[in-house]
């Protein structure tokens, strides 16, 4: 009986924590997306005064690089610019994803600092979708699995320490 309610709660565990990807996944592209527009507009802004300046992108940031008093202003505006494109490509994979690639793409294509605040901010939600659906049966299993192997783990160990008492 014991067993049972334990393989249900490990059950019902996993499908709970594992449902909830498809919401947390939700709320992390519309961070990336606002991210995405702040860099575009800090972009647009630095090729708008390079070009005032009459130099080129490159050359506007490599003059606030070579001025010290300037050169940390010049490292965010080529972070900026190295950024966007990475984040612009992960974003595009993501919202391009069909519901069971994205927990794999979600893995290689995530920004860590974006999936950083998106858990801080975090609210779980009930999963209503079929994907969220998906996603819980997944974590059912899962859940069962680890109960399993748990289990599995802990009989033979305490099968090995019977025989060496035994033995003793």
């Amino acid at each position: 009986m014991l067993r049972k309610g334990i393989s249900v709660f490990a059950a019902v565990s996993g499908a709970l924590l594992f449902g909830q990807f498809p919401e947390f996944f939700q709320q992390y592209l519309q961070r990336l997306g606002g991210s995405l527009d702040e860099l575009r507009n800090r972009t647009l802004e630095i090729q708008t005064d390079a070009a005032n300046m009459g130099l080129s992108v490159e050359a506007y940031v490599t003059s606030f690089l070579d001025s010290p008093p300037h050169a940390l202003e010049g490292a965010h505006m080529q972070d900026s610019l190295t950024r966007l494109p990475k984040l612009e490509e992960a974003y595009r994979v993501l919202a391009e994803a069909a519901p069971w690639e994205r927990a794999g793409l979600f893995l290689t294509h995530s920004d860590g600092t974006v999936a950083a605040r998106t858990l801080e901010a975090f609210k779980p939600a009930m999963p209503v979708t079929l994907e969220g659906v998906g996603y819980g049966l997944i974590g059912a299993l899962a859940g069962l699995l680890l109960y399993a192997a748990g289990r599995r783990t802990w009989v033979w160990s305490r099968r090995n320490v019977r025989k060496r008492s035994q033995r003793a």
